[in-house]
């Protein structure tokens, strides 16, 4: 199979990747899984995500009530390409599962046979944008590479409840008197923002942060996603920007 997703975030051995920020995470952890383009890849969570084994996913086993301090190596009972380790179920929700803790995280070695790490690193119920709460998200020391997650199907709205995960604090942070609606310079300032987008990322050299448009089918006609890209770029020179769809496959980066 091809991997353009993989090859767009410009992933390689030994690399640790979370994925935070709005809706999209888990669809994009799945694609990654199925391009394969590492061999041997490692897929996890550090707080919550959707059980895959609820539904179709890509992955050659599935590792479950992993309560182990280390994670396994790739040939733990059984080689696999793609490998997902899920520690427990949340109580009362039999659709998701709890997180590994960052001291299980960080005893990731690629010389354990897995060439890459990948880690959803927090939840946003769904919605395209969020702005993390105070123990979210949680990343762990080792990782190389930070993706930020957007949902383009925002822009251009009002910050509503079912649009906006932890949307008060969004609004309180980024919208100046509560009101108003989703603009660029909003986006641009939530990544920017100490505790917005890559909130507890490590401070290192050689550490990557992309930010991912995702859904741009979705963008309002009012906007054109190259201008989009074109601004955030401008306005946020740390970071790499690029917008996807994971429904149609199409990247612009």
């Amino acid at each position: 199979m091809t991997s353009p997703f993989s090859q767009a975030l410009g992933l390689k051995n030994g690399d640790v990747l979370t994925l935070s920020g709005g809706g999209g995470k888990t669809s994009l952890l799945m694609t990654l899984a199925r391009e394969n383009a590492l061999k041997n890849g490692l897929y996890t969570c550090s707080t919550k995500m959707f059980d895959p084994r609820s539904g179709s996913h890509p992955f050659d086993r599935i590792l479950v009530n992993w309560q182990s301090e280390r994670l396994p190596d790739a040939c733990a009972g059984a080689c696999f390409a793609a490998g997902a380790v899920l520690p427990s179920r949340v109580k009362g929700v039999p659709d998701k599962v709890k997180g590994l803790s960052n001291k299980t995280l960080e005893s990731w070695n690629s010389a354990d046979g897995w060439s890459i790490l990948v880690i959803e690193a927090d939840g946003a119920a769904g919605k395209p944008l969020k702005y993390p709460g105070p123990h979210e998200p949680v990343i762990p020391g080792n990782a190389t590479h930070a993706v930020g997650c957007i949902g383009m199907e925002v822009l251009g709205k009002s910050p509503e409840p079912e649009l906006v995960h932890r949307c008060e604090l969004f609004k309180e942070r980024l919208i100046p008197g509560g009101k108003g609606i989703v603009k660029v310079e909003t986006l641009a300032a939530l990544i920017n923002d100490p505790e917005g987008l890559f909130k507890n990322c490590p401070e290192k050299n050689g550490f990557t942060r992309t930010v991912v448009l995702n859904k741009m089918e979705l963008l309002d006609s009012r906007f054109s996603i190259k201008d989009v890209i074109r601004s955030l770029r401008k306005d946020c020179p740390s970071v790499r920007v690029m917008g996807t769809s994971l429904k149609t496959g199409q990247i612009i980066d």
